[in-house]
């Protein structure tokens, strides 16, 4: 595995079990440590950056939500078959 897929797989485990407050602070979290987005769009939504996978949304919540599908998703696409 890679290094971008140890770190992927390593936040998603730490998202597990939490509420949406402690997903945004734990995302945030992580971009402060490792890198990347977690901040205001110009056109008044939400972006997250963090380890190769982006997501945009109306609101920091619903960022964080989609991030995290995504981040699911890029995550199952990395596996070996």
């Amino acid at each position: 595995m890679t290094r971008i897929h140890d770190l992927l797989a390593l936040c998603l485990r730490n998202l597990e079990g939490r509420n949406a407050l402690e997903r945004e602070e734990t995302l945030a979290n992580a971009v402060m440590e490792t890198g990347g987005i977690f901040a205001p769009t110009p056109m008044g939504g939400f972006q997250i950056e963090l380890h190769g996978v982006r997501a945009f949304g109306r609101t920091q919540a619903t960022a964080a939500v989609r991030w995290s599908d995504r981040a699911q998703s890029a995550l199952a696409a990395q596996r070996p078959a």
